[in-house]
């Protein structure tokens, strides 16, 4: 924890105290954005300590690791890939840019209570919608076998819901979160350019020459595809493709 306040200080070139906030109870706002990537990294290192220390679990022991978003950037760091200070340093760069971008974007949960959804069918529904030229939406995470998280700009999740009353069966509904969001794991961070130059940051990061222990099932490519030298473009879809945690 003390180690990632110092990286984020020196990042965001404003004092960060990730202690202070936990022991605080802040709540997180907009505002408060790379604070959370920050803590949220932190928190989950520090669980696998009292993993280790308390109940003599070892990480590297498991047969595999999976985690979600930043749970992902965890497990890279905790399997040995990268130092923490590398993964954190381009995500709190870059996060100013994404606070941005969340200023005009909604999230929707599309969820059915009959069958398996036909996730291609949201897809492309959402590149329709994109189409016209209102704004983006796109498919962030697919949650379940029926249910997906979506990220729309400005009025195109009111597009979806009107869309999907209409296109799929009976029982579908869109569900919205009153938030804003950043537009992470959709292609709305390229309206930025966050994709590239976060690339060109990971060009130079130390770390990434070996393959995870144990072996992580990615999110970004639904499979336990990590070698010794892949990681970056990985990562480098991280930014701007859905989670596939089903």
């Amino acid at each position: 924890m003390l180690e990632a306040s110092v990286i984020a200080s020196d990042v965001l070139g404003r004092e960060v105290d990730l202690v202070a906030r936990v022991r605080e109870r802040r709540t997180e706002t907009l505002a408060d954005y790379g604070d959370a990537i920050a803590l949220i990294v932190a928190v989950e290192m520090a669980q696998l300590d009292l993993l280790r220390e308390f109940f003599g679990i070892e990480y590297c022991a498991a047969p595999l690791a999976i985690g979600y978003s930043l749970g992902e950037i965890a497990a890279l760091v905790a399997s040995g890939v990268y130092p923490i200070d590398a993964l954190l340093t381009p995500l709190l760069a870059l996060s100013d840019d994404m606070v941005s971008q969340a200023d005009d974007v909604r999230m929707g949960i599309v969820f059915s209570r009959g069958p398996e959804m036909e996730f291609s069918a949201v897809e492309r529904l959402c590149l329709e919608i994109t189409n016209q030229g209102h704004g983006t939406i796109a498919i962030s995470s697919y949650l379940s076998p029926n249910t997906v998280l979506v990220l729309g700009q400005r009025g195109t999740l009111d597009e979806l819901k009107a869309a999907v009353k209409g296109r799929f069966a009976k029982g579908t509904n869109v569900k919205e979160n009153p938030h804003h969001w950043p537009p992470i794991h959709t292609h709305i961070t390229r309206q930025k350019h966050i994709p590239d130059r976060a690339a060109v940051m990971m060009e130079r990061m130390s770390g990434g020459f070996i393959a995870p222990q144990p072996n992580i099932l990615s999110c970004v490519t639904g499979s336990m595809g990590y070698t010794d030298i892949n990681s970056r473009d990985i990562l480098n879809r991280w930014v701007d493709e859905p989670q596939r945690l089903w």
